[in-house]
């Protein structure tokens, strides 16, 4: 019995020592993190770099091996450490701040968010985005050595439009949610409530409306690019959801040499950049352009080569990232199609933490700058947040928008959401929303039912326009497209059998998947714990079971004996259909 008692001791503290130091690397690096926010990065941190993989890995080893030992010697210890972990996970990742808030009902969406689709007349007017990587206005004003560490940029905020007194939010403190916030007006978070594979994993905001939907809808091109994996946190999920049809990232440009570790140089994706954007203009179609820099990405970040190190430290990256961003713009004033480019500049978001630049500086904002918007454009002066920048950018190219999503118009007088809540605008963020939820719900207006082909095999990645939820993962050695579920257009004169075949996340016991049709238990498939994947199925539906819309919405639910992150996720390898004439 003492034994056991020993063991589970142990456990308990290894388990400890890992869960301890994962916060203390957390708040060395990042300092508090909300805990939606962390489970976001945590599912995708296989696509960060291996050095700062292999740092966590190393430094959760240690704790969790060092705390298993010191309980081994001393049990008083043993009994208390367990409490400490959680006290400090919970403070680290602000769990109860979260929670308790999240039991609360907002009803800011409801009464604020505002958002359109078509517009009377579409402008023709070319979009350059380019978010600097923790870019802050105040290394213009750095005073030690040095003077101004943003010549470039200074000269161009000068020169262009420029706006003060910006504040940022929780909700849109790293770049992923800053480009939400700036592209959509909106905050990007994760409802704890929809714990799920499907929620987590898919978090697009499908029924938002964003800037490059807009311009989409107005026959607009689109391209994103990124020097990072667009796997990480999930931005090519996003960013393709919201239309755009073209998207480049670490994988996709893995010709060039890395320089960080997240990703390609900057001076690379700047290239890359220009070659894309001169394509854009040759195709005699207005462009949106969104460039998101890396290499002031901290904590791992990287001096060109091109740069001279002036000071030995962080300011040679920050003058660096200046040089090259100001090299960018003045290509773009260039070209023949400058006179009709609106470009914007937008810092992500402030350097995470204390800024070793000048670490007693609590009040810092992002750099930003509005070259050549449309005419008659002045800045009023307003205490402003990312999400304004949304409204903003769509009327710097002649978009009427003095109200877009949760932002309002930096050119307007109209009051912006902080100068009307205030600190508490964040708090209100963090309460739980049916709206929020809504907005990231798959609809009956928002599914696409694609035709299906009949008495063909779909392989693969053909299958992805028949999915919902999708779940995609690169170079995937079975070739599948993880979904919870397939939709459909058939005609209904006949009856209908789908063959699958597909994989699936599987417990060591007897389980079961519930078939729904249209939202309606269909059937049920029983799997035993003998069967090894890939599993085939055959679903038939009668001529009476399909709709005289012809629309099929087929969701898979896995039903297990305990709760499951992992519960929704299919892999869906081919499909193959035929008709199915007997119609009793």
């Amino acid at each position: 019995m003492k034994k056991i008692f020993n063991t589970i001791l142990s456990l308990l503290m290894f388990i400890a020592g890992g869960i301890v130091a994962v916060c203390v690397l957390t708040l060395f690096l990042w300092g508090r993190v909300r805990i939606d926010h962390a489970w976001i990065y945590a599912l995708t941190f296989g696509d960060v770099g291996m050095s700062l993989k292999c740092v966590f890995a190393l430094w959760v080893a240690v704790g969790a091996i060092l705390f298993a030992v010191l309980g081994k010697y001393s049990k008083k210890i043993a009994l208390v450490i367990p409490l400490v972990a959680i006290g400090l996970f919970a403070y680290t990742f602000k769990v109860v701040e979260c929670w308790w808030n999240a039991g609360e009902v907002s009803t800011l969406y409801e009464k604020e968010y505002k958002t359109f689709l078509s517009m009377e007349q579409a402008p023709k007017r070319n979009l350059v985005v380019l978010f600097l990587e923790s870019m802050e206005n105040e290394y213009r004003n750095y005073n030690a050595d040095g003077g101004n560490l943003l010549p470039e940029l200074s000269e161009i905020a000068d020169n262009n439009h420029y706006f003060d007194d910006f504040y940022q939010l929780e909700y849109s403190n790293a770049t992923i949610s800053a480009q939400v916030a700036g592209l959509c007006g909106l905050v990007y978070k994760t409802e704890l409530e929809e714990y799920s594979l499907s929620a987590l994993l898919n978090n697009t905001l499908p029924n938002a409306v964003c800037i490059s939907d807009v311009l989409a809808n107005a026959g607009y091109n689109s391209y994103f690019l990124k020097g990072a994996s667009l796997d990480f946190a999930l931005t090519e999920k996003f960013m393709a959801q919201h239309s755009f049809k073209e998207l480049q990232g670490l994988h996709e440009l893995s010709n060039y040499k890395k320089g960080s570790d997240w990703g390609i140089r900057d001076s690379d994706l700047y290239t890359v950049a220009k070659q894309k954007i001169k394509w854009l203009a040759a195709q005699k179609k207005p462009f949106l352009a969104v460039v998101t820099t890396l290499d002031m990405l901290y904590p791992n970040e990287y001096l060109d080569a091109q740069c001279l190190k002036r000071f030995g430290d962080r300011r040679d990256i920050v003058q660096c990232a200046d040089f090259m961003a100001g090299e960018f713009v003045h290509w773009l004033q260039e070209q023949d199609f400058s006179e009709n480019t609106t470009i914007v500049l937008l810092g992500d978001h402030i350097f995470v933490g204390k800024n070793n630049i000048y670490p007693d500086k609590k009040e810092r904002q992002i750099f930003n700058a509005i070259i050549n918007p449309v005419k008659d454009l002045s800045a009023k002066k307003h205490k402003w947040t990312t999400l304004d920048m949304a409204p903003t950018i769509l009327e710097a190219i002649g978009i009427k928008a003095p109200e877009f999503g949760l932002g309002r118009s930096l050119w307007q007088n109209e009051p912006t959401l902080f100068e009307k809540y205030g600190n508490s605008l964040d708090l209100e963020f963090m309460k739980n929303s049916d709206f929020y939820k809504k907005l990231n719900q798959t609809s009956e207006v928002n599914k696409k039912y694609e035709q299906l082909p009949l008495g063909v095999t779909l392989k693969g990645n053909q299958i992805k326009p028949y999915t919902s939820l999708l779940i995609e993962t690169k170079d995937n050695a079975f070739d599948a497209v993880w979904s919870d579920g397939l939709n459909f257009a058939v005609g209904n004169e006949n009856g209908l059998c789908l063959k699958a075949k597909f994989l699936l996340i599987k417990n060591r016991s007897d389980e079961k998947i519930e078939v729904l049709l249209n939202n309606k238990k269909f059937t049920e498939w029983t799997f035993v714990k003998e069967e090894n994947a890939p599993f085939e199925r055959e679903l038939c539906l009668r001529k009476a079971d399909i709709p005289t819309s012809g629309k099929i919405a087929l969701t898979f639910v896995r039903k297990m004996a305990s709760a499951n992150p992992f519960a929704y996720a299919l892999g869906w390898q081919n499909i193959s259909t035929r008709i199915w004439t007997n119609n009793k």
